[in-house]
């Protein structure tokens, strides 16, 4: 299973522990937050850095810790406390924020390098609050990063969408995981959530795009979570012009697609040859256009990596 770090920073407080239990840090089980998740490349650099710090200001400035519940508010005109808005100040910029990251990732990475030297890094970073103690509280998990087994997948699909699709708010884990069950029970990478008009929008933890009509169609910007790694899709998109049209897939015309994927921090690029939607399989060609923005991704994440820690390595 490999060794896994779980740290926990708590006002001026930092503990470490090692672990072969993949699952301790699940995401619902924790209080609620902001959650992000990354991976490196040639283990010392992670993907998209400053994306990722940016994801995690970007939720903080729009929720508010209420007292009370231990809950998350993000409806507008909810009042933080002073207490909790002084505390949260450097939480919620970007430029602070960045700094006291670096600094617990790099006694994570290092404490995953002592037990193991040669696997990329999949790290999961939660940022909540402890009201007791009164003080933002950072989660971080470090394990070997997936390796996939198969260039292609089979999804499945739900009538299911998330709400407050900008912010990566740890409430989604909870709302999912029911339908997570699902992706080993039916033997599935993915499931892609559709509304009652056919719309397609996201994958549980994913972004979905069809290749249709000579162009790459994925759902409107404000109906989704954007992903780290589909600014590198549209970045090759244009580069070999392709078009990117921001209208909803529709599984009225799965028979006319030319393809279909889906892409992840972990993932990349997988195209889907197996979409399930209801009872009804569909079998989905991989139009050469996919296979080229997976070669494309694959090839220039080492330009989007960030070598973030020159004074350790």
């Amino acid at each position: 299973m490999g060794i896994n770090i779980y740290l926990k920073s708590v006002g001026n407080h930092t503990s470490i522990e090692k672990s072969d239990d993949n699952n301790k840090l699940n995401i619902k089980d924790y209080p609620g937050g902001i959650y992000t998740t990354a991976r490196t490349w040639k283990r010392k650099n992670v993907y998209d850095f400053l994306g990722h710090i940016n994801r995690l200001t970007f939720g903080l400035n729009r929720i508010k810790y209420i007292d009370g519940h231990g809950k998350i508010e993000i409806s507008e005109g909810i009042v933080e406390t002073e207490e909790v808005e002084n505390a949260m100040t450097p939480f919620r910029n970007s430029e602070q924020f960045s700094v006291i990251i670096k600094k617990l990732l790099q006694m994570a990475m290092i404490a995953f390098y002592q037990e193991n030297s040669k696997d990329e890094l999949k790290i999961t970073i939660l940022v909540t609050f402890n009201f007791e103690l009164m003080k933002p509280e950072i989660y971080i998990h470090i394990s070997e990063l997936p390796i996939q087994k198969s260039d292609t997948i089979s999804v499945g699909s739900a009538l299911l969408h998330r709400t407050n699709a900008k912010v990566k708010y740890s409430q989604w884990a909870k709302d999912r995981s029911s339908y997570e069950d699902q992706l080993s029970e039916k033997d599935l990478n993915e499931i892609v959530m559709y509304d009652s008009e056919g719309n397609l929008y996201e994958g549980l933890s994913s972004n979905f795009y069809i290749y249709y009509n000579d162009s790459i169609y994925i759902a409107p910007e404000d109906a989704v979570l954007e992903g780290t790694i589909g600014k590198m899709v549209f970045k090759g998109c244009k580069e070999m012009n392709i078009l990117v049209k921001r209208e909803f897939p529709n599984i009225n015309d799965i028979k006319k697609w030319s393809g279909a994927f889906i892409t992840s921090t972990s993932r990349l690029v997988l195209p889907i040859t197996k979409f399930y939607y209801k009872n009804e399989l569909y079998e989905l060609p991989v139009d050469p256009t996919i296979q080229s923005i997976k070669k494309y991704v694959s090839e220039e994440i080492k330009n989007a990596s960030v070598y973030i820690f020159p004074e350790l390595f």
